[in-house]
């Protein structure tokens, strides 16, 4: 039975976002993330994915299908760094769902790397899309994978963009199927949280994405705290080696203790991050 779309919410983007984003800004942050991915700065690759996701949730142009395969792409590549090797697979099949004969490049992946052996996998074997159809109302289209289209896969990941009669984005999401892929997508076009199986899922690595915000936050704070206490030992070290006049050292002393105390500050914010990273990744 088709899946209808009538509950669509035309303003979802306005509602959600601060302005619509255009592709160039897209193109680049997945230009950050491929090349932290080949110099392997797991950090800077996870901070720029975090960029591309809040990028694609604003999207304000139709996305077109060779773009859609980049991004199958690099969720292959994240997916990778968590082991998630069924979900790379997915990901590989939407790539060659539309083009059967795309390789993955060597610079991402050599030979023996775990995630060529999942995409060798893909390749290998068979595969039949299953697809649900839905029920798209007058004045509206879907985009699947940047392909305007009447159904969505229901085996493997896919990009959905809606957009309204002349043309304009209103929702861009990167879904991932469950057992009932359609109902959770229609949901999440109608404007209600997504459903499968009684449970509210959140937008595909939302929570993941976060998480590794996060924890960046929290190195780059405790790098600083670092180098702060670094900077507070020298001064420390001088007022012990009478580098310091003498009518300057209650001063000097102030600054070694405003240094120190700024240093446990970030200290603390930094073990705060950490921990609220991990229980927003577990």
């Amino acid at each position: 039975m088709p899946i209808p779309l009538a509950l669509l919410v035309p303003t979802a983007l306005a509602a959600t976002c601060e302005r619509g984003v255009p592709l160039d800004e897209l193109h680049q942050a997945l230009r950050l993330a491929r090349t932290a991915w080949v110099v392997m700065d797991r950090e800077s690759f996870e901070q720029a994915v975090a960029e591309r996701d809040r990028l694609l949730a604003c999207i304000s142009e139709p996305i077109e299908p060779a773009l859609a395969q980049q991004l199958h792409m690099h969720e292959a590549l994240a997916w990778s760094l968590e082991r998630r090797d069924d979900l790379c697979r997915g990901a590989f099949r939407a790539i060659l769902s539309q083009d059967p004969t795309w390789t993955l490049p060597l610079e991402l992946a050599p030979e023996h790397h775990r995630l060529r052996e999942a995409f060798e996998a893909v390749q290998a074997q068979p595969y039949t899309e299953l697809r649900r159809d839905f029920e798209v109302p007058a004045g509206s289209a879907l985009l699947v994978d940047g392909v305007r289209a009447r159904d969505v896969p229901a085996d493997r990941p896919f990009l959905v963009q809606v957009l309204d009669g002349s043309g304009t984005v209103l929702r861009t999401h990167y879904f991932v199927p469950g057992s009932d892929p359609a109902e959770g997508l229609a949901g999440w076009l109608g404007g209600a949280p997504d459903v499968q199986g009684g449970a509210v899922l959140e937008p595909e690595g939302s929570s993941r994405r976060g998480s590794q915000v996060l924890l960046g936050s929290a190195a780059g704070a405790a790098l600083l705290a670092g180098g702060i206490y670094a900077v507070a030992a020298v001064r420390a070290a001088g007022l012990e080696d009478g580098d310091v006049a003498c009518d300057q050292l209650p001063q000097a002393r102030t600054q070694v203790n405003s240094l120190v105390v700024a240093s446990a500050g970030l200290g603390a914010l930094g073990t705060g991050l950490v921990v609220a990273g991990l229980v927003l990744r577990f």
